[in-house]
């Protein structure tokens, strides 16, 4: 379908997202109460820690509050590259 098409193109093209693409489609999928397969959250947690220093407080938030609603734990190197 239509989700899971999108999912394999993000997990793809991943390495090219910005800061606020990763934190809004995150975001999007917790609010559409998706269930996202588990290498699309590790490939955006991966990214998001490549450019931690690009986020801004609001895609910071977005990002942390979609993963918390999904009951999915930060990797531990994506909390350390936040505080960094």
């Amino acid at each position: 379908g239509l989700l899971e098409a999108m999912q394999e193109r993000a997990i793809a093209t991943a390495g090219g997202f910005k800061p606020q693409a990763v934190a809004n489609l995150v975001w999007a999928l917790a609010t559409m109460g998706a269930k996202p397969e588990a290498g699309l959250l590790e490939a955006m947690q991966r990214r998001a820690t490549a450019t931690a220093g690009g986020f801004n407080p609001g895609d910071v938030a977005n990002l942390f509050w979609a993963l918390a609603t999904m009951g999915v734990k930060p990797a531990a190197g994506l909390l350390e590259a936040m505080q960094g």
